[in-house]
């Protein structure tokens, strides 16, 4: 009983481990993501805004 408790315990924490890393990259990718489009949506405007300027 206590090495079937011993495998189900490892087991747990394998998956935990696992869990815990795809977590990290899915933040990772999704944060570096966010700031791709940001940047892209500052430099859209800062076109904009050039756009709008009268010119003498």
């Amino acid at each position: 009983m206590l090495k079937s408790l011993l495998i189900c315990f490892a087991f747990l924490v394998a998956q935990l481990v696992l869990l815990n890393h795809i977590d990290n990259r899915i933040n990772a990718s999704s944060q570096s993501a966010r700031e791709i489009v940001s940047t892209f949506q500052a430099t859209q405007r800062e076109r904009k805004d050039d756009e709008e300027l009268p010119t003498s």
